[in-house]
């Protein structure tokens, strides 16, 4: 009779595929928000510029404290955070 392997050996590359992958895939897709971010603060802080005295008050520093808020959290890193942030500011703008 054939000896079988009892070990796992042939699995083992698939195995470290998976981990290289995933190990990757979190690498490439971090810089991604971080690019992200900083347009959005900008794309904020233009529309606040043109905005002029069309918007009401109450709105505006509600904006203002939602950007404010998006550049604190992208300081600590917090990207993900940072880009809801920025996206709630830009959705009043449409109010």
């Amino acid at each position: 009779m054939g000896e079988h392997p009892s070990n796992n050996q042939g699995y083992q590359p698939i195995n470290k595929r998976i981990i290289l992958a995933a190990a990757l895939s979190t690498f490439f897709a971090t810089p991604a928000f971080a690019v992200t971010c900083p347009d959005l603060i900008i794309d904020v802080s233009s529309k606040l510029a043109s905005s002029g005295d069309s918007m009401n008050d109450e709105v505006e520093g509600e904006i203002v404290a939602l950007r404010n808020a998006g550049q604190d959290l992208l300081a600590t890193g917090d990207d993900a955070a940072c880009q809801e942030k920025l996206e709630e500011a830009l959705s009043l703008f449409t109010q």
